[in-house]
């Protein structure tokens, strides 16, 4: 097919472009989704070295949380997932935390790093 040149004065509607998705903030979101109800899910989401030997450790620690409310997610440049969320205490106290994940280059990503990068109590 040879292309025809369009018509002056002819517009065209602009090309609905999806969103792309991003993987890898979908994997943290989804993990903190997961932690106040599913803590023996979002493990799942963790590479086996960050988990160590215990699950049953990591599921414990959690279960002191009531809920969690994400604040912000960002990709940044170099692949790594910045994360501000706020935590509910099962003492009713919240905790703001600000975090950076560090993600495997599998498909789908798990998360293989995490840093604390801030916390205050309110």
């Amino acid at each position: 097919p040879v292309d025809t040149p369009l018509e002056a004065g002819v517009a065209l509607p602009p090309r609905e472009v999806a969103p792309r998705s991003k993987p890898q903030v979908e994997v943290v979101r989804h993990f903190y989704r997961l932690l106040p109800a599913k803590p023996a899910d979002a493990v799942r989401l963790l590479a086996p070295d960050l988990v160590g030997g215990s699950a049953r450790e990591f599921v414990a620690a959690w279960a002191g949380v009531r809920a969690i409310t994400i604040e912000s997610t960002a990709l940044r440049p170099d692949g790594a997932v910045f994360a501000a969320v706020s935590l509910q205490e099962a003492s009713g106290r919240w905790l703001r935390v600000e975090q950076l994940f560090e993600l495997t280059g599998a498909s789908p990503p798990r998360i293989a790093d995490v840093q604390v990068l801030s916390a205050q109590r309110s």
